[in-house]
């Protein structure tokens, strides 16, 4: 199914000179597919008056979608977080589609404090198939209303073809600030 098609021409240097050439452009739209992976044929046929010419055809790998995953990395489940504290929380990402595009939103206590979006145009290869993984990272001063309290700590992904997971929570206590102790221990 072809949603979007345009033209545009183009110079282009060749051994005997420079040529105009017009080139299409196709946006298409994979069928879905009831198995892991599949194959689809693509061509072009082009026409003058009542002639007629078909383009070699080009073998395109079609695969299903890999759901992206999250984990927070740190901090760990149970740590100790202190008022006031700057708490950095490292998230590790996984997908197949991960450098097209990829919404990291940070859950404290269920509630969206920070988003980032993820890009590496080293990575965004159409033809990609394996899961890419990066580590992200963001920062956040715990404030005073969460004092006495355990905060569940997630990360909520959203990749490049809308699929969404949150991550496993992490539970942080969050304490008061103590007062420094100090002992003479010599001499006695």
């Amino acid at each position: 199914e072809m949603c979007r098609r345009d033209s545009r021409y183009e110079e282009r240097g060749m051994s005997d000179g420079k040529h105009l050439f017009e080139v299409w452009n196709a946006e298409i739209k994979a069928p879905e597919i009831a198995t892991e992976q599949t194959s689809l044929a693509l061509f072009a046929k082009v026409y003058k008056d009542e002639n007629s010419e078909v383009s070699k055809s080009h073998l395109v790998k079609i695969q299903r979608n890999v759901k992206p995953s999250a984990q927070v990395l740190a901090p760990i489940n149970g740590d100790d977080i202190t008022v006031g504290q700057e708490l950095t929380i490292a998230v590790q990402v996984s997908d197949d589609t991960l450098g097209k595009g990829t919404r990291v939103n940070l859950l404290f206590a269920g509630e969206v404090v920070d988003s980032l979006f993820y890009v590496d145009k080293t990575i965004q290869d159409d033809t990609a198939s394996i899961n890419t993984t990066t580590i992200v990272s963001f920062k956040l001063t715990v404030g005073q209303e969460w004092l006495g309290k355990t905060i569940g700590i997630r990360a909520q992904v959203t990749d490049f073809l809308d699929e969404v997971v949150e991550s496993l929570p992490v539970n942080i206590s969050i304490k008061s600030d103590q007062d420094p102790t100090v002992a003479i221990s010599h001499p006695v």
